[in-house]
């Protein structure tokens, strides 16, 4: 009866998997040719990313602008409260909803490792990829203490390094150029499979990593490997999502797509 049960729901969620459509509602025109990135928050707020500096347009349609002095690598903008901007590739900071400092930067360096891909799990822990030792780890940042170093990730199909880090329940997705590599909570290797995401705009969210190729949006469901297409969308460079909008760049607009 269990297992009679867990297939209709399995059913019923697959079936509104499929029916999920992206309806295009709203653009905004970008006249700063420099924008490299754009992202969004639960609030819906868009942040328009360039190497060093940050334009954040709030819902209510003010806006706010910051440079950094330091080359980006990063950003988490989920939480509109705490705002994660990762930076020459050592440095932390931590910012409020309206990009002021939460904290003082805090710097991430040590003559053993050297992050990148950095991603905050919550106020005090990330994982990153360490390009030293290729390797992952886990890291508490705030005191700057190493609490998982996991074994060498054994890169395939011609991956020079992870480019990105996500983590969803108790796994930790590694993004290749061509593979995604999956990880236990604990650094331990899972399991890995193909994926040709050279060069192609992406956004990791919860169980899904939409990304772009040929001028086409789709879903890769992480758990499955289940692909869907989407979406055409000529020309975007850069793509971000929450639970109700989706966006995407294209050099001189943001398209708003709603998601029902």
């Amino acid at each position: 009866m269990k297992t009679f049960f867990s297939i209709i729901i399995l059913s019923v969620f697959s079936q509104f998997t499929k029916a999920q459509q992206f309806v295009l509602v709203d653009s905004i025109a970008i006249e700063n040719k420099s924008i490299k990135t754009i992202e969004t928050d639960l609030n819906n707020s868009l942040y328009l990313i360039s190497d060093t500096k940050i334009e954040k347009r709030f819902q209510q349609k003010k806006t706010k602008s910051i440079d950094f002095k330091n080359i980006i690598t990063s950003v988490d903008s989920n939480n509109p409260l705490r705002f994660y901007l990762y930076s020459n590739f050592n440095r932390l900071s931590i910012l409020d909803e309206d990009l002021n400092p939460i904290q003082d930067p805090i710097t991430i360096s040590s003559t053993n490792f050297m992050p990148s891909a950095l991603k905050v799990v919550d106020n005090q822990f990330c994982w990153f990829y360490d390009l030293i030792g290729n390797k992952i780890v886990y890291y508490n940042y705030q005191l700057q203490k190493t609490i998982i170093n996991s074994k060498q990730v054994y890169l395939k199909n011609n991956d020079q390094a992870i480019e990105n880090i996500h983590v969803y329940k108790n796994l930790v997705y590694l993004k290749g150029a061509h593979t995604i590599y999956v990880y236990d909570d604990y650094g331990n290797f899972k399991t890995n499979f193909s994926i040709d995401l050279e060069n192609s705009p992406f956004k990791f969210y919860k169980n899904t990593l939409f990304y772009l190729k040929n001028n086409k949006l789709y879903s890769l469901n992480l758990e499955n490997q289940t692909i869907s297409s989407l979406l055409d969308l000529n020309d975007s460079k850069s793509i971000t999502m929450n639970e109700t909008n989706f966006y995407s760049y294209n050099n001189n607009k943001v398209y708003i797509y709603t998601i029902k």
